[in-house]
């Protein structure tokens, strides 16, 4: 009995270690069956793992890891079942996060999508058999709506299209040929009439552009184009089908010059002239009978400098109007008698009258100046009553442009000698320095049917009253 119970504990003690051992030859099985399932490989010899390939538990290959600009981090990462590639993912940018996920299907690329730093799909490309492009779909706006799609054939863009308010409904098409543009059509108020038309040459340059300006469905703007270069842009502003303005430019797409048929008769009546892309002269012809009646001329600032016109159609330009001059926005001039002396000026603020200027007898000289407030209304006017070429009278009004008071200069030598005073337009009194010393010496009065009733003088220039004399008596005092 004791032999027996020997025996049966050998046997339990050796089944111990059966199962020890067991747990160990186990424990190494797998361990050398999950080092078979990756591999890590240093392809450049630069001392650092560049690839790495994982594999599953039959040996075939689960997915790939790359550093394909050996930087020291992992930038490719693909996955594959059954052995055949489905996925890539890719950090294009280094930043350690991947961008680019290309997808499979039965080995060849059929989709990749392009991720943002936020991890959204801003593009999609759909590959074809060949595994060139398809159709490419863009988050232009990063809104999440694809609003811009390219389509390819074979390979070669042949259109595309754009949302730009991203309300699913296209508003811009474009038609390629050989990758290069050869059509493309802007509907930006999405009425189905296009606001621009814009054609291409076969360089892919862009060789005519129409363009409807006023979005009433009429495309009235013409622009030609040579090797890309704007060289022509007409404008038909009644809409008739000609052109009424035509501009024309240099070889730098400088405006150089713009004929223009204002009034619609088929015939050009204004012309502009450019220098350096900056207006220098206009010329047109008002009256319509085929030669130019009017001159405009600007300054580098393209403001107007001065103006001359021919009013009466004799071939002379006798109006010139100045807008250079710093205290007067606005100058006429008119010179009837072509003496190359104006007889009239006006002078202008902000379009009032301010300022004019007569030479009634063509002698070169002033004979008449009137002055006027802001509101346009006469204040003071002077003349050159004796014909000396001084203004030698100055004549002062109300508000109701009723004289109120004449200043007269006797012997020209610019100073007012003799007083005028006026009521309700008629003389009350006059006031004379008679010996010029500035101060008046004579006084005289007037009734209302302005006749001299009173007359005093100063005779010895004390300022005072010496004499006075009525209509019916003398007295002296």
């Amino acid at each position: 009995m004791p032999v027996l119970l020997s025996w049966l504990f050998l046997l339990e003690e050796m089944k111990k270690y059966s199962i020890a051992i067991y747990a160990v030859i186990l424990f190494y099985c797998l361990s050398a069956s999950a080092a078979d399932r990756q591999i890590a490989e240093d392809t450049n010899n630069d001392g650092r793992t560049d690839r790495i390939i994982f594999y599953d538990r039959a040996g075939k290959i689960e997915h790939l890891e790359m550093d394909t600009d050996h930087d020291g981090a992992m930038d490719r990462f693909q996955y594959y079942e059954k052995e055949a590639l489905v996925r890539m993912e890719r950090d294009t940018d280094a930043d350690g996060h991947s961008d680019c996920l290309d997808y499979f299907k039965d080995g060849k690329r059929a989709r990749q999508e392009r991720l943002d730093k936020e991890n959204r799909v801003y593009q999609v490309t759909l590959f074809d058999e060949k595994e060139q492009p398809a159709e490419i779909r863009k988050d232009t706006t990063g809104s999440g709506v694809f609003d811009a799609v390219y389509y390819f054939n074979d390979g070669e863009i042949n259109a595309a299209t754009r949302d730009t308010d991203e309300n699913s409904v296209v508003n811009i098409h474009e038609t390629f040929s050989d990758n290069l543009p050869v059509k493309r059509t802007v509907d930006d108020n999405e009425d189905g009439r296009p606001e621009q038309i814009t054609l291409y040459d076969d360089q892919g340059l862009v060789r005519e552009s129409r363009q409807d300006t006023s979005h009433c469905g009429f495309l009235d703007r013409r622009t030609v184009f040579k090797k890309g270069k704007m060289r022509l842009q007409t404008m038909d502003n009644n809409q008739d089908g000609k052109a009424d303005d035509t501009l024309l430019f240099n070889d730098r797409e400088e405006r150089l010059r713009m004929e223009s048929d204002t009034d619609f008769d088929g015939t050009i009546d204004t012309r502009q002239f450019f220098k350096g892309n900056r207006i220098v002269r206009m010329e047109k012809d008002d009256n319509h009978d085929g030669r130019v009646n009017l001159k405009v001329y600007y300054n580098n600032r393209e403001e107007k400098e001065k103006l001359i016109k021919d009013a009466d159609g004799d071939g002379f330009f006798e109006i010139t109007q100045w807008y250079d001059i710093p205290e007067w926005p606005l100058v006429i001039e008119v010179d009837k008698d072509q003496d190359q002396k104006p007889e009239a000026r006006f002078c202008y603020i902000d379009g009032v009258l301010r300022e004019k200027s007569l030479d009634e007898d063509h002698d070169g000289t002033i004979d008449l100046m009137e002055f006027f407030d802001r509101d346009g209304r006469l204040i003071k006017s002077r003349e050159d009553e004796m014909g000396t070429g001084v203004l030698t009278l100055t004549w002062f009004y109300d508000d109701a442009e009723q004289a109120v008071r004449a200043e007269k200069d006797t012997n020209a030598d610019g100073l007012p000698d003799v007083r005028f005073f006026y009521e309700a337009g008629r003389v009350t009194s006059v006031e004379e320095d008679s010996n010029h010393d500035g101060k008046p010496d004579v006084w005289e009065t007037y009734d209302n049917a302005e006749a001299l009733i009173k007359r005093e003088k100063d005779l010895d220039y004390d300022g005072q009253p010496d004499v006075t004399e009525t209509a019916k008596e003398e007295k002296k005092n």
